[in-house]
């Protein structure tokens, strides 16, 4: 941010010629300029006290300072009057605006501040002060008072007073839209720095959550391996060691188990889209019953077409369907019979395939629905008597999601649960 702004700089028209009185100039004009840095920059504001404070100061030394010298040479000459006058017309109007403090707001209070110093310095010391100082600076040369004072006139005539005067009252007007234009300009500065500022902070939370996503990625697949390698040599060794047929059958069922409910958890933390290929749906679909097609308690009715295709992730979409499918045979059994009666629906709308998988058990209260595909929510005792983790549905949503499609239940209008499933619809080959 700048730290200075000159609405006057200091140059030979401000100089009078003699120093002491110069110096006292600048150190006005640079309150001057601290005042216009705060308007346009809306820097810290000084203090209202602590400027009327510095401008009584000025006055007091500065105009006993000047007063001195022009008495020392025009003692009593009508000039040397009109710039007591003017002195004290100066005392006046710093009054005048210490008295706005408590009835506008600071920045008002400041402007007017900076509109009277600026008509100050370039009026009272371009047209006043400079005339008096060309007089007494003529003297050593032998002139009398007279002489001097109209060879000053000579230099600064009466027309030069009406020109500043003209001038001033323009400069006004243009000094403060100045400061108000430049004030917008740097908010609006400031605004696209912090508008960056925040890309930027995006960009770089992009980056980690990317950097993440591939450390997540490959902490599952080291997961993975370390929890599934133990249960595997498990296995081996049960199949090989155990004799009791019972024994090595309960053994192998809670490996399975336990094999299960890893699996559950890896996929449902696993990051990323599924890479989509196209797939016949039947295909994925008749694959999922192959492993319950000798249950004796669990009919299925399959309502699709041959060559209905899907974009999908053709294992991910048979561990989802695999999910329903043994969800049906737990939960969705018919209290009539004793039953699970399953039926599998699919059929293409538009740029999509309705997938359908319904139950005739006794559905799930409809204040629960959006509660099952929520991780480790489990419904009530009627539908979760099996052991389970919680993590089916939940799975089977996201799998779903990373696959450009979306999953969601309710209750059928006969009886079950529905399931349905929406996925992009593939180009029959």
């Amino acid at each position: 941010m700048p730290t200075a702004i000159e609405i006057l700089p200091w140059n030979e028209k401000f100089a009078t010629g003699i120093a002491v009185i110069d110096e006292q100039h600048r150190k006005l004009i640079a309150l001057l300029n601290t005042l216009v840095v705060h308007l346009v920059f809306q820097s810290e504001a000084p203090e209202v006290d602590r400027i009327i404070h510095a401008l009584k100061d000025y006055a007091a030394f500065h105009f006993e300072t000047e007063e001195g010298i022009w008495h020392q040479h025009f003692q009593g000459d009508p000039w040397e009057l009109s710039h007591q006058c003017a002195h004290a017309e100066f005392v006046d109007q710093i009054i005048r605006l210490n008295g706005e403090k408590s009835h506008k707001p600071l920045d008002e209070v400041i402007e007017g501040i900076v509109t009277f110093l600026t008509h100050w310095l370039a009026v009272h010391i371009i047209e006043s002060d400079r005339r008096m100082a060309k007089a007494v600076l003529a003297l050593p040369s032998g002139s009398s008072l007279e002489q001097a004072k109209k060879m000053a006139d000579d230099e600064m005539s009466g027309t030069t007073r009406m020109l500043i005067e003209t001038v001033m009252t323009m400069y006004d007007r243009l000094a403060i839209q100045t400061v108000r234009m430049t004030r917008e300009i740097f908010k609006r500065e400031q605004t696209e720095l912090a508008l960056r500022q925040t890309q930027q902070e995006l960009r770089t939370s992009m980056d980690v959550a990317v950097a993440a996503n591939l450390s997540k990625a490959d902490f599952l697949a080291k997961i993975s391996h370390d929890l599934r390698t133990p249960l595997a040599r498990l296995r081996l060794e049960t199949e090989l060691s155990v004799v009791d047929p019972e024994a090595r059958a309960n053994m192998a069922a809670d490996i399975t188990q336990l094999d299960a409910i890893i699996g559950k958890f890896l996929e449902y933390a696993r990051p990323g889209k599924a890479a989509l290929e196209n797939v016949v749906l039947k295909e994925i679909i008749d694959a999922c019953l192959f492993s319950v097609r000798n249950r004796t308690d669990m009919r299925i009715k399959l309502e699709l077409e041959d060559d209905l295709r899907v974009l999908a992730d053709g294992v991910e979409l048979g561990r989802v369907l695999s999910n329903l499918i043994e969800n049906a045979g737990r939960y969705g059994k018919s209290v009539d019979t004793g039953l699970a009666d399953l039926h599998i629906a699919a059929r293409a709308s538009g740029k999509w395939v309705l997938i359908r998988v319904r139950d005739h058990g006794i559905g799930v209260p409809t204040e629960q629905l959006p509660q099952l595909t929520k991780p480790f929510y489990r419904g009530e005792v009627a539908r979760t008597a099996a052991n389970g983790a919680g993590l089916g549905l939940a799975i089977v949503e996201s799998t779903i999601a990373r696959m450009g499609g979306s999953f969601g239940l309710n209750n059928s209008s006969s009886g079950g649960l529905v399931a349905n499933i929406r996925l992009q619809r593939a180009e029959t080959n």
